[in-house]
């Protein structure tokens, strides 16, 4: 259950990092990510968490997104204002390796160099001490998902394609070029 509890947590998260992608940086800080809690406790409630797992979770959702906030690298996979074409839950449809697929990106944005970046928030746990041997893992695993969105956003666009995967609840960073 407790991999669960996690998978809903990641939803909640990523839930309100698109909410603060739209609502600006300005507008979010570490108070009110604070303040928020009872409606990450309402998200969570109903996506199934149960009561005994609710404290654990809610303090999970709530160290994700101040993370975020508080990492520069979080701050700036966040900041519109940086970035051209930036999107957040971008649905996208089309032929990847001879199949339709639906794909929905977390993040991609254009940055100053005319870099395209497909970003993917992880919201994996690990509690052990290696965790730079945990988000290398997490890469390998996660690399063919990403390829297919980098496949399908060749389609619309032609700048350089980075990929990377963004661990809030550790202000964990991973990034490759594609292909590589």
């Amino acid at each position: 259950w407790a991999g669960e509890v996690v998978r809903l947590v990641g939803i909640v998260v990523h839930r309100f990092l698109h909410r603060i992608i739209g609502d600006g940086l300005a507008a979010w800080s570490p108070q009110r990510v604070e303040a928020r809690e009872v409606a990450y406790r309402a998200h969570l409630d109903r996506l199934g968490v149960p009561e005994a797992e609710m404290a654990r979770a809610v303090k999970m959702v709530r160290e994700g997104l101040r993370n975020t906030l508080q990492d520069a690298q979080g701050r700036w996979i966040l900041d519109d204002t940086r970035h051209r074409e930036p999107r957040s839950e971008y649905a996208l449809t089309g032929m990847v390796q001879g199949r339709w697929q639906h794909l929905v990106l977390d993040r991609t944005f254009i940055d100053r160099d005319g870099v395209r970046w497909i970003i993917d928030f992880k919201t994996s746990w690990h509690a052990g001490w290696d965790k730079e041997t945990f988000f290398a893992n997490e890469q390998q695993r996660y690399q063919a998902q990403l390829a297919r969105y980098a496949e399908l956003m060749r389609v619309i666009s032609d700048h350089p394609i980075r990929l990377g995967l963004y661990f809030p609840l550790h202000c964990g960073w991973r990034s490759w070029s594609w292909p590589d």
